[in-house]
């Protein structure tokens, strides 16, 4: 969508809702996170109202964001800490050195 008509979606929109919520309704392909990245990026605040946005930063924004898809340079992962060494469960979370998912399990992010 061009920069053009995304400011005429933004024109229908209630200029007092919170600005990443009237994304995620409007817009199929819009997600609560990458909504609230998008008006982050434009803002600097989540909780922004639609009007205190114009549509030229959020538009780049939103096509930067999406951007990263078309080009590959982003890929869905899972991320998660390693349990602490004074955890009471860390025990539990041990892997065996033999079992093959050992490194899987060990490795700070996965790419899914």
């Amino acid at each position: 969508m061009g920069e053009r008509s995304f400011r005429g979606e933004l024109n229908e929109l209630d200029p007092n809702v919170v600005l990443w919520q009237a994304l995620v309704a409007r817009f199929r392909a819009v997600s609560p996170l990458l909504a609230r990245e998008a008006v982050f990026r434009a803002s600097g605040n989540t909780d922004t109202p639609v009007a205190g946005v114009p549509a030229a930063p959020l538009h780049a924004a939103l096509t930067d964001l999406l951007g990263l898809v078309r080009t590959n340079a982003w890929a869905p992962s899972v991320a998660w800490a390693a349990p602490e060494p004074d955890d009471a469960d860390a025990d539990e979370d041990v892997a065996d050195s033999d079992n093959p998912e050992h490194a899987t399990r060990n490795t700070q992010q996965v790419a899914l």
